[in-house]
């Protein structure tokens, strides 16, 4: 003598009119485990879920750190100062070393084009000195030194989860 066994839901019961709840799913799930119709399930070892972490830690504060690189962009278009458009990253070397040199007071054209490599300047050195002409107004450079603190903040949090893998 056999027994047929059919597994309804009961938030998927037509019968009830109650709505579905979590105290429901629990039961349901119960039901259905002591049918033995779930399987276990997977629970990665601990270096593999130790990494996981670090991982997802590190993209959030790359994406976080891209961010900033957008808010010296814009700092930058606001004083006029066109490396964005010249440069195909501006937190590339000769990016961030122009950016450095502009928060450190260097103004002159000419030697924030000293800081790009010399295939840069052989390149686009001309593009480059006309888009360095810009208004470098005190609370557009208060903006871009608070761009660069948060990208170098995120680029060390980087690091640090990169020791910790």
């Amino acid at each position: 003598m056999g027994f047929d066994v059919y597994l309804v839901n009961p938030a998927d019961s037509k019968n009830l009119p109650s709505r579905k709840t979590d105290v429901q799913d629990c039961q349901w799930i119960q039901q259905l485990f002591s049918y033995g119709l779930l399987r276990k399930s997977f629970v990665p070892e601990n270096i593999v879920r130790k990494l996981r972490v670090y991982t997802r830690m590190r993209e959030d504060k790359l994406q976080m750190a891209s961010s900033h690189i957008l808010h010296m962009q814009k700092a930058l278009v606001q004083m006029n100062i066109r490396l964005p458009e010249v440069l195909s990253q501006t937190h590339g070397a000769s990016g961030m070393a122009m950016i450095e040199a502009i928060l450190e007071e260097e103004r002159d054209a000419q030697v924030l084009l000293n800081y790009c490599t010399t295939d840069l300047r052989k390149r686009k050195g001309a593009d480059i000195l006309l888009a360095l002409e810009g208004n470098y107004k005190v609370e557009y450079i208060f903006e871009l030194q608070q761009a660069y603190d948060g990208y170098m903040f995120y680029l060390n949090q980087v690091q640090l989860c990169d020791k910790e893998t």
